[in-house]
């Protein structure tokens, strides 16, 4: 684990962190929220090379009066652009989206990509190499109190909105999308929380989508976790031959593996990754792919009463699931939290995250990170020699 990195520092609330790597000039975009005023949020960026170099900054968007939110992003290299998309708090709540090069310059106009009746909120994004699209996945909050999940294709090239599709609805709430995209077998995950009914414990829950989403509405939701004790978030990554989820139950972080088609793999419940005690409030973790079927899973705990640290685990795929030990990364003064994870192919990891370090208080947070690094060998050779590997196993 690296030293910590202050990348963005003022005197305002900073939150809802994202970044993404770019494969094609090595770096890495990182994107939060910035509370300017009682009634404005904007979205901002900042590029950090795989040396810790911060590079160009910019404002994603903003709008006096409006809170724009929540950002995630993808990244196209047939195009060398990100699609960035966020929630667009106004008079009503709407999903927005904007493209941007990777160097900043250029800036496409922002578009509209989920408006209408009901709020809709919490938009991931993911990118289909196979057809050079994205989609935006998200919940609908409708106003008798019930919500579902919605997604939309997004061309790549202009932005043009393709198909739309109602991933799953109900009586049942629905909510915390997530999505991975999985080159192998041309499929989306999409996967989130069900509540079975009011007051109850929340289920993970999921379909595997093709990229045009033909057939994913009246297709049967897949039951990957049951409900057993407190369920506050679910994320997922793809692999080589499937995805992985890491979710948080009863104050804990834990990890599933999926298959192409959506069989879980491993314990009903998953593999415990984490080794101490999670906050009570909403816990937020992320997780990156690193290699095949190998993950690397980033997440906020709490160890002391008032403190929240950073901790991360290296996910190894077995027949009997995806296992790990946790790790700290950041455990300073104060509360970080918040975090969000890329990594390149070398298995350098970015993780960025939220921290009042300055002042100690919540006004005043700011955007760190660290970097995390995880050699493919583990036998001695960890800088990638394959000669001297070679030499030492014949």
């Amino acid at each position: 684990v690296g030293p910590a990195m202050p990348i963005w520092e003022d005197d305002k609330l900073n939150y809802g962190v994202e970044v993404v790597f770019n494969t094609l000039h090595d770096e890495f975009l990182v994107l939060w929220s910035t509370e300017q005023g009682t009634y404005t949020t904007d979205i901002n960026a900042q590029w950090i090379g795989t040396d810790g170099s911060l590079l160009s900054s910019f404002n994603v968007h903003s709008i006096a009066g409006v809170w724009l939110l929540y950002p995630s992003a993808a990244f196209s290299p047939v195009h060398d652009e990100y699609l960035v998309s966020w929630v667009h708090y106004g008079a009503e709540m709407d999903v927005a989206g904007r493209r941007i090069g990777s160097n900043g310059a250029v800036m496409h106009p922002v578009f509209s990509v989920a408006s209408g009746p009901g709020f809709q909120d919490n938009p991931r994004v993911s990118y289909a190499s196979s057809v050079d699209e994205y989609l935006v996945v998200y919940q609908n909050l409708w106003l008798s109190g019930v919500s579902d999940i919605d997604a939309q294709r997004v061309r790549a090239s202009d932005n043009f909105l393709l198909s739309w599709a109602n991933i799953a609805t109900g009586s049942e709430s629905r909510y915390g999308p997530t999505v991975a995209y999985n080159e192998a077998s041309d499929r989306y995950l999409v996967a989130y929380l069900r509540e079975p009914k009011a007051g109850a414990d929340d289920e993970i829950v999921g379909k595997i989508a093709l990229t045009n989403l033909d057939g994913v509405s009246v297709a049967a939701e897949q039951l990957f976790v049951p409900a057993n004790g407190s369920t506050q978030a679910v994320a997922a990554a793809a692999g080589t031959d499937g995805y992985a989820l890491v979710f948080s139950r009863d104050f804990s972080v834990r990890a599933l593996g999926l298959a192409e088609d959506g069989s879980p793999i491993g314990p009903t419940h998953g593999n415990q990754i984490s080794m101490h005690t999670i906050s009570s409030d909403p816990v937020f973790l992320d997780i990156a792919s690193l290699w095949a079927n190998d993950y690397v899973a980033a997440w906020d705990t709490a160890p002391t009463l008032n403190s929240s640290d950073i901790a991360a685990a290296r996910i190894f795929a077995e027949p009997s699931g995806p296992i790990g030990v946790e790790a700290a990364v950041e455990d300073r003064a104060y509360e970080q939290y918040w975090p969000a994870l890329a990594c390149a192919p070398s298995g350098r990891c970015l993780v960025v995250y939220s921290d009042p370090w300055n002042a100690g208080v919540d006004a005043d947070t700011d955007i760190w990170g660290r970097f995390v690094d995880l050699p493919y060998f583990a036998d001695g050779f960890e800088d990638g020699d394959t000669v001297a590997w070679s030499s030492t196993v014949p």
